[in-house]
């Protein structure tokens, strides 16, 4: 496989993950598609599609999955608690930037040239208000907080 057109995706089931990996696939790349056990496929079929099971938990081992080298770009979506009360839950989004950090060692070790993450107003919000003279920032910025970490 070329090592030029290759990508690794967590989250690849999500709302941005699904796109990104039919659309990688469409322009001919090959794709490690890194999702929990009973996340539902809604990525179109291709001989170039590579299905990784693996929670977040348990993120290093994609390593047993996927060879060094073999992908240039890592993109990690996957994210717990984006939405509803869980976007309140510090410990979940604590543990969603353990994660995240997890994500960063694994494509270092993977040989990744690129790791792309995705953002959202949220991480804006969350800044704006942190700085904002007499702002008193509530529960509301636990989620962009973590995710502007």
């Amino acid at each position: 496989m070329s090592g030029n057109k290759t990508a690794i995706v967590t989250g690849a089931t999500g709302f941005i993950g699904t796109a990104l990996v039919n659309e990688l696939l469409a322009n001919g790349y090959d794709v490690w598609a890194v999702v929990r056990k009973e996340s539902r496929l809604k990525i179109n079929s291709s001989d170039k599609l590579h299905i990784v099971l693996c929670d977040m938990e348990n993120m290093e081992n994609i390593e047993n999955s996927i060879s060094q080298g073999s992908a240039k770009y890592f993109f990690h979506l996957a994210w717990k608690g984006c939405s509803g009360d869980e976007r309140f839950d510090t410990e979940l989004q604590l543990k969603n930037v353990n994660w995240t950090i997890k994500a960063c060692k694994v494509a270092k070790k993977l040989g990744c040239d690129r790791i792309i993450v995705a953002g959202s107003i949220m991480e804006k919000e969350a800044f704006a208000a942190t700085f904002s003279p007499g702002n008193h920032p509530g529960l509301g910025y636990i989620y962009g907080g973590a995710k502007l970490v």
